[in-house]
């Protein structure tokens, strides 16, 4: 006996989190302004975004508080995405490589400077962040 074809859509789609167009910004206007940040190292953006920072954990909360507030709160950043289906954490998060305005690399800065530690996350600069890790942990012991 054939088996009847039935039509089927299902309720709810297979989604990802969609990040409001407002908090976004592309091409020459795509810099952002720290308003703050959170020990956890999350920065918050004058539009309301929140950037996770990919790649790295934060292991010195009260440095990275102390770093943010003096060299990152208030200056101009833009983000570089790695892979944009795993770019967006939830509505109003994103994870990606943060670039103060004169091209300051934040993510590897904060693994050179001992406040944070690779994430072990798959990602595009992975191995180069693990090697800037071994370099401080070489300079620490050496």
């Amino acid at each position: 006996l054939p088996v009847p074809v039935e039509e089927y859509t299902p309720a709810i789609q297979d989604a990802q989190p969609q990040i409001a167009p407002d908090k976004l910004r592309f091409g020459p206007q795509a810099l952002y302004r720290v308003r703050q940040a959170e020990a956890s190292g999350v920065l918050i953006l004058d539009t309301g975004l929140q950037v996770s920072l990919l790649g790295i954990d934060i292991t010195d909360p009260q440095g990275f508080t102390a770093y943010a507030q003096r060299y990152l709160r208030g200056k101009q950043v833009f983000l570089k995405y790695d892979r944009p289906e795993r770019s967006v954490e939830n509505a109003s998060r994103v994870r990606a490589y943060v670039y103060l305005k004169n091209k300051i690399f934040v993510n590897a800065y904060l693994l050179k400077a001992g406040l944070a530690r690779p994430s072990g996350e798959p990602h595009r600069l992975a191995q180069r962040f693990a090697e800037l890790w071994r370099e401080h942990q070489g300079a620490q012991h050496g």
